[in-house]
């Protein structure tokens, strides 16, 4: 695997799990939105992540930009690897009713539909998106060492 190739694979896991800490922070900002453009209470957005092959990437990019192969590096590599993107935002259908007469949301029994948002299990999303985005900052890091040190050996 070249140094790009890592790159890239790093590249999506920082934009898909920015993605996520975007989706969790509007989750947070909306917990007690009731009103919304669309009309009726905010709904919870969740990022639905899937997989993605190298071997697909590699086949959608140009076929003229030059790249590096190894002697020692495996003929099907890119089948097994995979990379992260983000399929699609999807919107939970799930509110939560609270008897509040005096709300001015209120239906004519009485009750305000709230989103069906849980403020700790959003935190828990949170440092776990910020876990996966350090790790994957860590791993850039980790590149570009390897790349410094490649071309000082070179000189």
């Amino acid at each position: 695997m070249d140094l790009f190739t890592a790159f890239r694979v790093s590249y999506d896991g920082l934009s898909s799990q920015r993605t996520r800490l975007n989706t969790v922070a509007s989750n947070l900002a909306n917990v007690n939105t009731t009103r919304t453009a669309e009309g009726g209470a905010f709904r919870k957005k969740s990022p639905v992540f899937e997989s993605q092959p190298l071997e697909e990437i590699f086949e959608s990019e140009n076929e003229d930009s030059m790249e590096i192969k190894m002697e020692d590096e495996d003929e099907n590599f890119h089948d097994k690897v995979s990379t992260v993107k983000i399929d699609s935002i999807e919107s939970s259908d799930r509110v939560r009713v609270v008897y509040e007469p005096s709300h001015p949301d209120a239906n004519a029994d009485g009750y305000v539909s709230y989103p069906d948002i849980d403020p700790v299990m959003e935190m828990v999303d949170l440092i776990s998106t910020s876990r996966s985005y350090e790790a994957n900052v860590s791993v850039i890091d980790a590149i570009k060492k390897m790349a410094t040190q490649a071309i000082s050996i070179s000189k």
